[in-house]
């Protein structure tokens, strides 16, 4: 069968939590309020994704984080990761519970501020036999700073699950970062660009570094079901048994006798069953099983492990991982000119720090921005590269919208329905960081129009007042302010300058005075 990817509903009784009101402590987790644990136990519907092929058939949450729940290995109807009665989240990370069940990502050895909550996804269907069948999970504003992308896909012809992840530092400072994934070290096989730091963390580096400013980290793993090789495993008894993930036609299975003699034979291996190879009463102490071209591919028992490291092993990997500052200055030049209605140059400094950092999604979005005000004719590819990027970027959504007519009547256009409080002002602070005071207007504008929310008021008093001095109409948005819904917590530069601004000219809000304290 070809890969699959569809929606189902799933029940599942689930432990439910408290949040804790905000406190001076709360700084691990703010901009999100501490959680803890409950006695209550409800059964919820959860929308799932399901990916399947011929042998694997994986089921992910997006309401959860985007966490993989279930994986079946359809091959021996076994439940690779099996689901208890109750999901009971338990004490620990920053939020102050965790949820132990699953396969989850991580942007630091600590789990993500929104494990437990909604991330956007999108269906990634095959077009074909050939290709594989996935879906995209993403945050954009839930990580102080950090926005990520994860693929998850299965190939139709293997059983091995494979990740792509791209990590965007949205902000112009370094964060602390070491992404990676939650996975039982006995029980899979990987194979990519993590290593295991411990028995549960597959991550990107040996200790937690930093993300530079507008860096963009990427990574790619295969995973497969067993400790023993991406490529399959061995299992000893009165006979061997190979399991493999793919298909090996001819491959060499070779046999290490007690008395060191090799004797070795020749299997079409497929991943629909295992192969049985008698051993006829030998007890072998070793086993490999090599592909046509004579690549190790399976080895049984497995190497010992090499001895530690020395302490700064990955000194060179993080070396390389660090970039020079030559995009930071261009893009930073190139907002510069955005601000000064320079779009030309704007155009030519982005073009210039992507030739340093061009798989930043939000340079592509920025310089399609400029051509766009330079009313530029012809091909562009400056949006397609960043939707090649960044499917689910929000920013996307919003130059979508930008560029249609401000004509527009009273309805709330259908491009901004689907996006989340978060997006709503994280692309608000964007337009802002860069300095474009008029398209942040026009969005706040209508995002109003979907979410009334505290912070994109406060957001467009405060444009009002830096770019037209619009007193009346900023205390306007000041009081609306005071009376519409707070969440989400502000916690990005942009924000805390325009309360703190905003706090000085109205000394008596009150609201104004609790949130820049």
């Amino acid at each position: 069968m070809r890969a699959e990817v569809f929606e189902e509903s799933l029940a599942l009784r689930i432990g439910l939590l408290e949040a804790l009101p905000l406190s001076g402590g709360d700084h691990h987790s703010y901009p999100f309020p501490s959680l803890a644990t409950t006695s209550a136990v409800e059964e919820r519907e959860f929308l799932a994704v399901v990916i399947e092929n011929t042998y694997l058939r994986l089921t992910i949450l997006p309401a959860l984080g985007g966490r993989i729940l279930r994986i079946l290995d359809k091959r021996t109807a076994t439940d690779l990761l099996p689901l208890r009665d109750v999901l009971a989240p338990v004490v620990g990370g920053p939020r102050g519970v965790t949820l132990p069940d699953g396969i989850q990502f991580r942007l630091t050895n600590e789990d993500r501020l929104n494990a437990l909550g909604t991330v956007a996804y999108q269906i990634d269907a095959a077009q074909d036999d050939e290709e594989d069948a996935g879906v995209w999970l993403a945050e954009s504003s839930m990580a102080k700073g950090l926005s990520w992308h994860l693929r998850i896909s299965l190939p139709p012809d293997r059983a091995e699950i494979h990740f792509h992840a791209r990590i965007l530092n949205r902000t112009f400072k370094g964060v602390p970062y070491n992404s990676g994934l939650t996975l039982d070290k006995s029980s899979w096989a990987t194979e990519g660009e993590l290593a295991f730091a411990g028995d549960q963390q597959l991550s990107r580096f040996d200790r937690e570094t930093m993300l530079g400013p507008r860096q963009v980290d990427s990574w790619t793993m295969k995973v497969a079901p067993g400790p023993c090789s991406i490529a399959g495993n061995l299992r000893m008894g009165d006979d061997l048994s190979i399991q493999v993930n793919r298909p090996i036609p001819s491959a060499k299975v070779l046999l290490l006798t007690s008395g060191d003699e090799t004797l070795e034979a020749r299997f079409d291996l497929y991943p629909e069953h295992p192969t049985q190879v008698p051993l006829n009463g030998i007890v072998p102490k070793a086993v490999v099983v090599q592909g046509i071209e004579g690549t190790e591919l399976i080895r049984w028992p497995a190497l010992p492990p090499a001895a530690a490291p020395p302490p700064d092993y990955c000194e060179p990997l993080l070396d390389r991982f660090v970039l020079g500052g030559r995009h930071l200055a261009h893009t930073l030049k190139g907002i510069e000119a955005l601000g000064a209605k320079d779009f030309e140059q704007a155009d030519e400094e982005f073009e210039q720090a992507l030739l340093y950092n061009g798989d930043d999604p939000l340079l592509w979005w920025a310089k399609a921005i400029a051509q766009r005000k330079m009313a530029s004719e012809g091909d562009q590819v400056e949006l397609p590269n960043a939707h090649f990027l960044a499917p689910l970027e929000p920013a996307l959504r919003a130059e979508a919208f930008l560029s249609q007519s401000s004509q527009q009547g009273k309805d709330a256009n259908p491009l901004v329905k689907t996006l989340s409080p978060e997006d709503l002002v994280e692309i608000a602070c964007l337009l802002l960081e860069h300095l474009l005071p008029d398209e942040a207007t026009r969005w706040i504008d209508e995002a109003l129009r979907h979410q009334d929310l505290a912070m994109l008021h406060y957001l467009q008093a405060d444009a009002l007042l830096q770019g037209t001095r619009m007193e009346t109409e900023a205390a306007h948005h000041v009081v609306q302010g005071a009376k519409a819904q707070l969440p989400p917590n502000p916690w990005r530069s942009v924000e805390l300058e325009a309360l703190e601004r905003l706090a000085k000219r109205f000394p008596t809000d009150e609201r104004l005075r609790k949130l820049c304290t």
